[in-house]
């Protein structure tokens, strides 16, 4: 058979392979009757190929990949792709072949990269294929290969063409060039940067290896294939995420993370995991798994169970322990991101101390009772709260040792409340004990009542310890989102206090500004705003006007006052609070950054879009300056600045920042926590403003499900979902059901706000124009003709 022939026939078997694939099972095979007729081969090749479509022969799907490599390469060679001519391949995978061209019609002579879809394409790699083209599309970063252009060939096979990198991958560089360990690590922080790049795009690689990074001869590394990148959130610009069916056998498998050889959910913390096992073969030009088998069980189970093998000796301890902690097998014991790796390896060049520790005694003993995984964190988190309590006990006890003998029943009340904080966190553990729990699984919240009862039972006689720990649990429930508990907790201890301080004692002002935050969680604004007045004046007195904790109490002051709608007042105690600050605290000072923020918000609300947006990118740079790129503390002006940027219709960089806020809320917060879901809210406003009704409904269904379980569906907090969602449905013409939403939220944000406040006026005025839209005039005019009465105070 001819050249010629063959062509012909690949072409006839890929055009039989797209009808088969489209018609149901039961007509399959009189499809490939019809199809084949009387040649028997065509039949057989056509089985072989449906077979491996539904993931059953993947032998033969390399086998026919390989050959239709073979003869692409045989037939592409010379022949036109657009306007750009191929001159020769340069490598080929499981899912295309890559090729050296230029342009063709005279325009530039600049060569590039084009990848072709490989002949014979299933279904499962059309959709990989498209996916990396929007992918790429969406990337834009010097240490990445970047997106030239795209198109089809005559018989529909799609392709991209890329920028071309003439280099070599990173080890052969490193390697040939005899890099040093500083020239190693600073090439390795490009690195970073170009994957921290497409985590911020909410996209995972899930392939980082050495052929996927050259380097050319300004030592300047390049990202290459996304092939089988994840997104971690669909959207407009990227569409669904595309799952590989065949995951394992599409990634490298030295390379892969734990939780992906298991076939578990994968993160940004997978990409942190392979750039681990990149830099330390970077540093010792070998794998972590040397001296494993070739099996791929074996290599598999050293991947998920085995500890790496130790470095050289000439590399310090605390390079080793960066690269370990890169490599930890579970995620959330990895760097929080890659820049939190990229910071420790700067600090390290910088020889300053990493943040990297060794694992801890603490650590073996969390291992021992994973069992109860839950629990145990959880009360770890009491562990931490309350760690600076024993830590200033340990303290008063140590200073006070040569004390004089009329101090010496004050350092035993301090070794006695020592005491009674370690049988406290004893009884949380013990509860959370499987001899103890019986199988059963036990909540984080019941650990933590169970300790509040304790303090509450046993402590009656020592009212300070009863008050501080009290305070200190009502701080855990309120991280962890449970507001209505943390409330009932920090009001007890505030009344403790109150009676051995007196009412106004300064010794008072965090737990009266944690409870004021709680009334304001809870939507209590007036009770919240009385109180910090109150915080306000007694820090005045206690340490001046202008002193720091001042500013801090005027910030808090301000969100009370935007929340009720006053903006002008909001606005002139940020600028005051802002003005101390700036004579009392360093420039890279978080809450510097933090003050802009906010004033944003108010300017936007305010009408002056230009100053809110030049403060909202002072905010971000402040807070970046002073914490870096990935620090919680961002969330909240990352959403504020997201939703900003759509209302002005900036949509490209306002998914870039809500993207970034959604990722960190739900790395540092967790996927169910109550900012969270406020962020996710804000998602699905973008989506509406950019016409995408089924990204909208999506967010909004997710948002409105964390709104609800976090605070109820009695809570005001739900209330601006359920408004929107009532707009989404308006849109949908689904006006019933838009009415229902508004009349939810109408009824939450009377109840909690009062009838005349901006945001409850924001959904009556919309539930008017609904009425009106359907013709109920009447009902519209009453509902107007109230609230002016409530107006005019008739």
């Amino acid at each position: 058979m001819s050249e010629g022939d063959d062509a012909a026939r690949l072409k006839r078997l890929k055009t039989l392979f797209a009808g088969a694939v489209a018609v149901s099972e039961q007509e399959r095979a009189r499809y490939l009757d019809e199809a084949c007729g009387d040649d028997p081969s065509l039949r057989a090749e056509l089985e072989s190929l449906l077979a491996h479509e539904s993931g059953a022969n993947e032998v033969i799907d390399e086998v026919v990949a390989d050959a239709a490599a073979t003869l692409a390469a045989e037939t592409i060679s010379g022949r036109r792709l657009g306007p750009y001519r191929v001159l020769r391949e340069l490598g080929h995978g499981g899912m295309g072949t890559v090729w050296l061209a230029v342009r063709a019609d005279g325009q530039y002579e600049k060569q590039v990269a084009i990848k072709l879809v490989r002949a014979l394409p299933g279904r499962q790699v059309l959709e990989r294929f498209e996916a990396e083209r929007r992918i790429l599309a969406t990337l834009d970063h010097p240490n990445i290969a970047r997106l030239l252009d795209a198109g089809t060939t005559e018989d529909g096979t799609p392709y991209v063409v890329m920028e071309y990198v003439e280099g070599l991958p990173v080890d052969r560089y490193c390697r040939e060039r005899d890099l040093d360990r500083r020239a190693i690590l600073t090439l390795f922080l490009q690195i970073c940067s170009a994957v921290e790049h497409a985590h911020r795009n909410l996209i995972v690689h899930r392939d980082i290896k050495p052929g996927n990074i050259l380097v050319d001869d300004d030592n300047s590394p390049k990202l290459l294939d996304f092939g089988i990148a994840k997104l971690l959130e669909p959207s407009p610009a990227t569409g669904p995420a595309v799952e590989t069916v065949s995951a394992m056998r599409l990634l490298t498998p030295e390379y892969a993370s734990p939780e992906q050889v298991r076939g578990e959910p994968i993160t940004t913390a997978s990409d942190v995991y392979s750039l681990g096992v990149l830099l330390y073969q970077l540093l010792t030009q070998r794998s972590p798994y040397e001296g494993v088998s070739d099996r791929p069980q074996d290599l598999e189970r050293a991947i998920c169970f085995d500890e790496p093998a130790r470095m050289e000796d000439t590399v310090e301890q605390d390079l080793e322990n960066v690269v370990r902690m890169a490599l930890r097998k579970e995620p959330d014991r990895r760097y929080a991101s890659v820049a939190h790796l990229s910071s420790d390896v700067q600090r390290y060049l910088e020889g300053r101390a990493v943040s990297a520790q060794p694992a801890t005694l603490t650590y073996r003993a969390r291992k021992f009772v994973s069992r109860n995984r839950l629990a145990i964190a959880m009360a770890g988190a009491v562990v931490l709260a309350i760690g600076a309590t024993v830590a200033t006990y340990t303290y008063r006890l140590a200073e006070q040792r040569d004390i004089a003998a009329r101090e010496r029943d004050i350092a035993q009340r301090e070794r006695e409340a020592a005491e009674e904080v370690t049988a406290f966190l004893v009884d949380a553990f013990e509860l959370a004990d499987p001899d103890n729990t019986r199988g059963r699984t036990i909540t984080a919240e019941e650990v933590l009542h169970a300790g509040a009862e304790r303090i509450r039972q046993d402590l009656t006689d020592r009212p300070a310890l009863r008050a501080r720990l009290l305070y200190t649990i009502g701080g855990v429930y309120e991280g962890m989102g449970l507001y209505e508990e943390a409330g009932a907790l920090v009001s007890e201890s505030v009344a403790l206090s109150r009676d051995r301080l007196g009412g106004d004692h300064v010794d008072l002002t965090d737990r009266l500004n944690l409870l004021a935050k709680l009334y304001f969680r809870t939507g209590d604004y007036a009770q919240a705003r009385e109180i910090m007045l109150r915080l306000v004046s007694i820090q005045e007195q206690a340490q001046g006007p202008r002193h720091r904790r001042v500013a801090q109490l005027l910030n808090n002051l301000a969100i009370l006052d935007k929340s009720l709608g006053d903006f002008e007042g909001a606005r002139d105690r940020y600028l005051r609070a802002y003005d101390i600050l700036e004579d009392t605290v360093p420039p890279d000072d978080p809450s510097l950054g933090k003050l802009l923020g906010n004033l944003a918000v108010v300017y936007k609300r305010l009408g002056d879009d230009d100053a809110a947006l030049a403060l909202y990118e002072r905010s971000v740079a402040a807070k970046e300056l002073a914490l870096g790129p990935d620090h919680p503390v961002l969330i909240t002006t990352l959403n504020n600045f997201g939703s900003f940027l759509g209302d002005v219709d900036q949509y490209d960089r306002a998914q870039e920042v809500l993207g970034r806020a959604l990722q960190l809320a739900r790395s540092a917060l967790g996927e169910d926590h109550p900012e969270t879901g406020f962020i996710t809210h804000n998602v699905g406003i973008l989506y509406c403003q950019m016409e995408d009704l089924e990204g909208c409904e999506a967010m909004f269904a997710r948002s409105l499900e964390i709104m609800e379980a976090s605070h109820g569906p009695a809570s005001h907090l739900v209330a601006g979902v359920l408004h929107d969602y009532g707009e989404l449905r308006r849109a949908q013409g689904r006006l019933e059901e838009s009415e229902a939403f508004y009349v939810r939220a109408l009824t939450l944000r009377v109840s909690a706000l009062g009838a005349e406040h901006p945001d409850t006026r924001l959904v009556r005025d919309s539930y008017v124009d609904l009425l009106r839209f359907m013709g109920r005039h009447r009902e519209a005019d009453a509902l107007e003709q109230s609230a002016v009465s409530l107006r005019s105070g008739s």
